[in-house]
């Protein structure tokens, strides 16, 4: 009989948004609704005890832990981060934002320092022994989602941004990039071995992206949370299992599943719950997998769609009875582990000794799997025959129809026909060991050779081929001459509109509007070219940091053409003090004039294409003329 998994007493009385194991010890903090963080310590039995709560002065939105576990951090809708001391009892604002703070994550280095991504478009780092931060980074959009694994900090925004960082140096983004999901994110999650992370959103899609450009090859996304009736549900949650590298995904349908991504697998799907899933956990040796079930907010804010159900939170443990400890290490599980040999996993839970025999050898890669960390037995499982594993699944009838005992065919094996024979026994020959032979009674019948039709559709070849040139010379015909293409940019002089404001040295910033003289190009296209709008981004090259944008709006260029254009330009930075690099470039170039000519600005243009035609945004930088860009004064 299959066991329940255990549900923690006393969970929180609204929604849960945050859940995170202790480094060191099995306590788990819940960050809910409520405006509440509770902590919870885990038992051996699986039995949880409430140990201490703190209160926000509005929803709590994120939960983390010190590296020593001493402490709790959390953030939320009351724009402050709190920590609270295990060892005091004592609550304490260590951060403060202009707009929610939607993640909060302690930095795995030797400082105590803490950084917190927000809707007022910033991620700020935080000195536990300082009252004000460190460092500002602008984001391009509202943070929804931030992970760390040092060095690799990701940062998602609105509108599919992806800030990476080098925490090495982490005030300048060490790739800005966009999902490659076509919706919104949910969540982004490191890989343990931080070469790069998983990203989720509202479709039902992961995607596994590298930081690094020499491993691009290796980016691939894969469908999930769907049903059988083609609804699609948000991808609420992804946690890596900190042992295996293995990771699971929890969404909207109420259903989570454990993957591989190594070698692109589904290792065991579990049911519903009954509920919604919005944040998962592993503890820190991965035997413990806990997830939160609650409204996440995926039907809107109105409170008839909310479901009349109180929140929970479960812990999925093993079964003593399950062939939980043969588990397979890839190739590249993300930790470092360079073996494909089965070992024998020691588990906390489980006080007898395993009576499966491990045999010490080399296997394929498509070999068996199975989590140590599940406890939901499988009835056909069976040491000496694998079981065979299910990898990511795509719209291909051939691997969503199982064969007679179970099994699916993997995309590696799509032609292997897994009804032709039972066991290692029935491929043995009598007369060769290299030969196999089947079952006579479940031969296919022969068939004859089908000959090639002489005909297109009822039509002769002679008369189809011709038609078929002349049907792909109209298109590309067509597409050489209407397809819309990417006008190109050049900068001229620019003049000021409103400002410039300087503020105080103890607030440094600039404010100011200018009008700057865009030429487009359209000399590529040969007819009008309908922009919905030029998105300009101006960025400091020396810094990498985002000072000022503008728009353009709704145009029509005539086709083989040049226009010039008046865009205005907002110049808006605030710097944490005077001696912020980027502030000294604004200062330098744009200050009150001093004896001798200005140097000019070093900024680049970062131009945003939304042009009627084409479906996605191309992206151009576009830098000033030999001489640079003078920054144009009052």
């Amino acid at each position: 009989m299959e066991q329940k998994d255990f549900e923690v007493s006393s969970p929180p009385t609204d929604g849960i948004s945050g859940l995170e194991f202790s480094p060191q010890a099995d306590l788990l903090s819940v960050s809910s609704w409520d405006n509440q963080v509770r902590i919870y310590e885990v038992q051996p039995t699986g039995m949880t005890v409430p140990k201490a709560a703190y209160s926000h002065e509005g929803p709590v939105l994120c939960t983390t832990w010190s590296k020593d576990g001493t402490k709790v951090l959390s953030g939320g809708a009351d724009k402050a981060g709190r920590m609270y001391d295990l060892a005091t009892g004592q609550t304490t604002q260590i951060a403060e934002h202009a707009d929610t703070i939607r993640c909060i994550k302690w930095l795995d280095q030797s400082q105590q320092i803490v950084a917190t991504g927000s809707w007022d478009k910033t991620v700020k780092y935080w000195d536990m022994r300082q009252p004000q931060p460190i460092s500002t980074v602008q984001l391009p959009e509202r943070c929804y989602s931030m992970d760390v694994t040092f060095p690799l900090m990701v940062v998602a925004t609105a509108d599919r941004h992806i800030q990476v960082y080098d925490l090495n140096n982490p005030t300048v983004p060490f790739k800005t990039t966009q999902s490659p999901l076509k919706w919104q994110t949910r969540c982004v999650t490191c890989f343990p071995n931080a070469k790069g992370y998983a990203i989720g959103s509202i479709e039902g899609r992961v995607g596994m992206q590298y930081v690094e450009d020499k491993e691009q090859g290796k980016n691939f996304s894969f469908k999930c949370h769907r049903d059988n009736s083609n609804n699609v549900f948000a991808v609420n949650a992804i946690s890596f299992h900190p042992i295996h590298g293995t990771f699971s995904t929890a969404g909207s349908d109420g259903t989570f599943s454990f993957w591989d991504k190594d070698s692109k697998q589904r290792l065991k799907p579990f049911p519903s719950v009954n509920g919604q899933i919005p944040c998962t956990a592993f503890n820190r040796n991965g035997t413990i997998f806990a997830y939160g079930v609650s409204y996440d907010w995926s039907k809107s804010k109105d409170p008839y769609a909310r479901p009349n159900k109180p929140s929970r939170i479960a812990f999925n443990q093993p079964n003593p009875t399950d062939p939980y400890r043969a588990t397979r290490k890839p190739q590249d599980s993300g930790l470092g582990h360079n073996s494909s040999i089965y070992e024998a996993d020691n588990e906390p839970f489980n006080n007898s000794q395993s009576d499966i025999q491990l045999q010490h050898r080399i296997v394929d890669v498509r070999s068996n799997s199975y989590l140590p960390y599940s406890h939901r037995r499988d009835p056909g499982f069976n040491p000496v025959r694998s079981h065979e594993p299910l990898y990511i699944e795509e719209d291909m009838s051939s691997i969503s129809n199982p064969d007679k005992d179970g099994r699916s065919a993997t995309l590696l094996q799509e032609e292997l026909p897994l009804d032709a024979f039972d066991s290692y026994s029935e491929m043995q020959s009598p007369r060769s060991k290299s030969a196999v032979v089947f079952p006579t009674s479940e031969l296919p019948p022969r068939t004859k050779k089908r000959k090639l039709p002489k005909s297109c559709c009822g039509i002769s070849f002679w008369i189809c081929i011709p038609f078929w040139i002349v049907f792909v010379a109209v298109v590309v015909i067509v597409w050489y001459f209407c397809w819309p293409r990417t006008p190109t940019l050049s900068f001229g002089d620019a003049s000021v509109k409103d400002g410039p404001t300087w503020g105080p040295d103890t607030n440094p910033s600039l404010q100011s509007d200018w009008y700057v003289n865009i030429t487009i190009d359209n000399s590529a296209n040969w007819i009008p070219t309908r922009i919905n709008n030029i998105a300009f981004n101006v960025l400091d090259t020396n810094t990498q940091q985002f000072v000022g944008h503008g728009n353009t709006n709704a145009l029509t260029i005539p086709g083989r053409s040049i226009q010039t254009l008046n865009v205005t330009v907002s110049i808006n930075y605030t710097a944490s003090s005077t001696s912020d690099q980027t502030f000294i470039d604004l200062y330098g170039a744009c200050g009150p004039q001093k004896i001798g000519d200005s140097p000019p600005l070093s900024i680049e243009f970062q131009a945003i294409f939304d042009i009627w035609g084409i479906v996605w945004h191309p992206v151009a930088m576009v830098s000033p003329g030999p001489d640079g860009f003078n920054c144009p004064l009052s």
